[in-house]
């Protein structure tokens, strides 16, 4: 026959609806407790029919049943022998009970690849729960889950950064249920230790997977609720940066900055080097977003600097990279080149595929900016096949824009909207903002490609807005730019040359001259331009622009264009 729990929302097909009957499957046992009239009455509902199976197990099973209730999207055999012995239960005896359980029908087992699973059903799991609770039996249990998954989880941190990181991180994501109750009970019971110690260790495994905004918002929560309470510096350090780490990944450099400061100043009180390194090329990251090179690079040197102290590889490889980024967007392909070789070479001897991906990343900007299309495009493949390896959404999305700019550049329009299009929602999803601008904007060019120059401008104001917001001067001289290409095919030189005037005073302020790879397209704009008026009238439409502010330039883009 059909099983119980189907038989009995059947039944309530003629009162509610498909959709009503899944709204409340939340609370199933309140839901399926109508059978037919003439059944045995373990038989009428499912609560009858669990009653019937839990009275008929001996006080042993009974015992684990109870227990296993506190795992979510299954567990392992290794830790139902940890969570459920005790109190009468050794742990030698834990598989043989298990076996009971699952013969009859009470465990499922699952047979995967990297071994075999069990989980209760939900409504035999909430069943479960309930039971446990009745014996007083679940703060005690949930104790001894939360010491499991927090031992697995920070035995996870130290391995996701070398050889072990696919199988590492396929296992945390595996239990990565389990981690997420066992943080809600500790938040839940305000063991703000603990939480923060989870949460810390966690945080590798959720950038590397794209849940930033999840582990940011528990970071917060956990960071922001314990304030008051008395943690260890260190360890208040460590979550201060993790949720740095995920403010940066953001772009929300303002938040990302005074968490850094914060966690700095802990590590130093601690006299934790390596973790003050960590700290100091934090807030290089936000010196470099927000323009300022040269607090940049003297954070980035020291942060090389305390990593080369403690000998800490991965951390010199990290620095050198940042480093590289810094070359890179002032322009200087060659330091950026060079550095981007040494931190390569480190991230391939520690085994740290992530990070190689999210360099060959890197080198391939740096290949794109100089016209190296074939190295660019080789790059970003190569990133993207590590990237889909370990599930990394936030290197997968952006190889895959990268490629789409390079066939951009390449004239092939249609391969870079698919790209662009195919990257977008990743950013989205990823909470990236600063890239969905870039994406944007890119799409901007395709739509002007394609000759539609009203649906280019707005692509081009949509993606300037959001900039603005972000502070990205480079990225508004950008859009800028991007703009008057769109005006100037429009037929307003003047507007055209307003734009130009004030996106070349912006890259002069900043010290962040044009791409090798822009140099021909802008010259031809710029000679457009100019051809189009009078020799006195481009030059006052190219000093009106120069002497716009940054906001502005901004609200005129916005307002006239």
């Amino acid at each position: 026959g059909i099983p119980l729990a189907m038989e009995l929302a059947a039944a309530r097909v003629t009162v509610l609806s498909p959709e009503q009957i899944a709204s409340r499957l939340d609370d199933q046992f309140r839901l399926l407790t109508g059978g037919s009239r003439t059944a045995l009455p373990r038989h009428q509902t499912l609560q009858g029919a669990l009653d019937w199976s839990f009275q008929s197990l001996a006080e042993p099973e009974k015992s684990i049943f109870r227990r296993l209730a506190v795992f979510a999207g299954g567990f392992t055999l290794q830790a139902a022998e940890v969570v459920c012995a005790g109190a009468g239960i050794a742990t030698a005896d834990v598989l043989d009970l298990l076996a009971h359980l699952v013969n009859k029908s009470l465990v499922v087992v699952e047979d995967r690849e990297d071994g075999r699973r069990y989980r209760l059903l939900e409504p035999t799991r909430q069943y479960a729960r309930d039971r446990l609770r009745e014996v007083g039996e679940i703060d005690g249990t949930r104790a001894r889950h939360v010491e499991w998954f927090l031992a697995l989880a920070e035995q996870a941190e130290e391995r996701l950064h070398g050889h072990e990181q696919v199988t590492w991180l396929r296992r945390v994501e595996i239990e990565h249920e389990n981690l997420r109750t066992a943080l809600e009970w500790t938040v839940a019971g305000e063991h703000w230790p603990t939480a923060l110690r989870l949460a810390a260790a966690l945080a590798a495994f959720w950038e590397l997977h794209g849940h930033i905004t999840e582990g940011r918002r528990r970071l917060d929560e956990i960071l922001s609720r314990s304030a008051a309470t008395s943690i260890p510096t260190a360890l208040r350090a460590k979550g201060l940066g993790a949720a740095a780490d995920f403010a940066a990944d953001q772009h929300d450099w303002p938040r990302a900055k005074a968490l850094a400061a914060e966690s700095l100043t802990l590590y130093r009180e601690a006299g934790d080097a390596r973790g003050e390194a960590s700290a100091l090329r934090l807030l290089g990251a936000v010196a470099r977003w927000q323009s300022d090179y040269a607090a940049a690079a003297g954070f980035y040197q020291e942060s090389l600097s305390r990593y080369q102290q403690v000998q800490d590889i991965h951390g010199v490889a990290q620095a050198n990279r940042s480093l590289g980024e810094l070359a890179r967007a002032q322009k200087n392909y060659p330091e950026a080149v060079a550095r981007f070789t040494a931190s390569l070479d480190l991230f391939r001897k520690v085994g740290d595929k992530a990070s190689i991906a999210h360099t060959l990343y890197y080198f391939g900007l740096a290949a794109r900016a100089q016209g190296a299309f074939a190295q660019a495009t080789a790059h970003a493949e190569e990133a993207l096949a590590l990237s889909r390896e370990l599930e990394d959404a936030y290197a997968a999305a952006h190889a895959i824009h990268l490629l789409g700019t390079v066939a951009w550049y390449q004239g092939d329009i249609d391969r870079a909207a698919a790209l662009h299009e195919q990257s977008l929602p990743l950013f989205q999803e990823l909470g990236d903002w600063n890239c969905v601008g870039t994406t944007t904007t890119d799409l901007g060019l395709v739509a002007q490609g394609r000759g539609d120059l009203e649906r280019a401008a707005s692509l081009h104001k949509e993606a300037l807005r959001r900039r603005s917001d972000l502070g990205d001067k480079p990225g508004i001289a950008e859009c800028l730019e991007r703009l008057a290409a769109v005006v100037e095919q429009r037929g307003d030189g003047a507007q055209a040359g307003r734009l130009l005037g004030s996106a070349e005073a912006l890259r002069e302020a900043l010290r962040v001259p044009l791409p090798p790879v822009e140099r021909p397209r802008y010259e031809q704009l710029v000679a457009a331009v100019r051809a189009s008026m009078a020799e006195a009238a481009f030059a006052a439409a190219w000093t009106a622009g120069r002497e716009m502010a940054v906001d502005r330039a901004v609200t005129y883009a916005l307002a006239e264009i």
